[in-house]
């Protein structure tokens, strides 16, 4: 009969001698790219479908590199230099391109074509993306803030969520078609930006310059936070229950037929505004400016209108004059 104290110091001695094993086994990177994989990339600039996911490339020149399709998944690239590179269809998900406290440079990837792209959750606050090509690309909850856009592409890209706050610079983007719902644009430069069909649902553009913005007809901002923000024309755009209070509509802007029912418009000016035919249901217009407003047709049933000012408006009816005499609104035309 074998004893248990045996048995359990044969155990030991059989445990002790894994645990060399052990070692070997695990003695790769944390990360897990390939060693191979990245030594070409550095050699060659060669990389196509390479897996390089959380590969160390902080300040690694890649200017023009092929990485089409390959797999940087939680990749470290601040301060990477990619202008021009190939990153078609590349996994960037969780990447890291942002400055930080020891490379205080983000990653410059002007030019590059990142068509198709995964990169949500990716951190390019601050990236030179400047003429990048996107369309496509995944950014779902990417940070984008004070990431430089000027002239990307990013038409039908998927933003929900994206955080592109503080002074991010997109003029002249193309965003036709991309998926902004609940985008973070907050103070974000948005003029001479073609947003055609791009979906803005709940997006807060809080303070955004969107002068210049194409916006056609249709553009769905519902939702949307507009507060202090510039616009364009917004002829039948949906803003039912966006927030505009506060915002800066330029003069003479087109609102004609837009869906404005339950929109927060509370000190918002709208003066020489176009709102013939919009839908002003419900919505709330308290102390607003809609000096010398066009408002032929439009539905003002149920909107709180206390403190507006409707001096010089055009095209009210006598039943629209009472109910805005009755509910406190200044300046109505007799």
């Amino acid at each position: 009969m074998v004893s248990i104290k045996k048995l359990l110091g044969t155990a030991f001695i059989v445990s002790i001698g894994f645990i060399p094993m052990f070692i070997c086994i695990n003695s790769r990177p944390a990360y897990g790219y390939s060693e191979k994989d990245l030594k070409r990339l550095l050699e060659t600039d060669q990389c196509p479908n390479c897996d390089l996911s959380g590969a160390p490339l902080t300040s690694a020149n890649l200017t023009g590199a092929n990485l089409l399709g390959a797999n940087l998944t939680g990749a470290f690239l601040t301060g990477a230099n990619l202008p021009g590179a190939d990153l078609s269809s590349a996994l960037m998900a969780g990447a890291v391109l942002n400055p930080t406290t020891q490379v205080p440079v983000a990653a410059n990837l002007t030019g590059a074509n990142l068509m198709s792209a995964n990169l949500s959750g990716a951190k390019l606050n601050g990236a030179f993306l400047g003429g990048v090509k996107l369309p496509g690309a995944n950014l779902t909850g990417a940070f984008l803030s004070g990431a430089n856009l000027t002239g990307a592409n990013l038409s039908n890209a998927l933003m929900d969520g994206a955080d592109l706050n503080v002074t991010s610079s997109l003029p002249g983007a193309n965003l036709s078609g991309a998926n902004l719902h609940e985008a973070h644009l907050v103070d974000a430069g948005l003029f001479s930006v073609n947003m055609t069909d791009a979906n803005l649902t709940g997006a807060n553009l809080s303070g955004a310059n969107l002068n210049g913005a194409t916006l056609p007809p249709g553009t769905n901002m519902s939702g949307a936070n507009l507060s202090g923000a510039f616009l364009g024309g917004l002829t039948d755009a949906n803003l039912s229950g966006a927030i505009l209070s506060g915002g800066v509509i330029m003069s003479g802007t087109n609102l004609m037929s837009a869906n404005l029912s339950s929109a927060y418009l509370s000190g918002a000016n709208l003066s020489n505004a176009n709102l013939t035919g919009a839908s002003l249901t419900a919505a709330n217009l308290t102390a607003a400016n809609l000096t010398s407003a066009q408002m032929y047709s439009v539905d003002l049933s149920n909107a709180t209108v206390t403190g507006a000012n409707f001096q010089g408006v055009q095209g009210l009816t006598s039943e629209q004059e009472q109910y805005l005499k009755e509910h406190g609104a200044i300046n109505v035309p007799q």
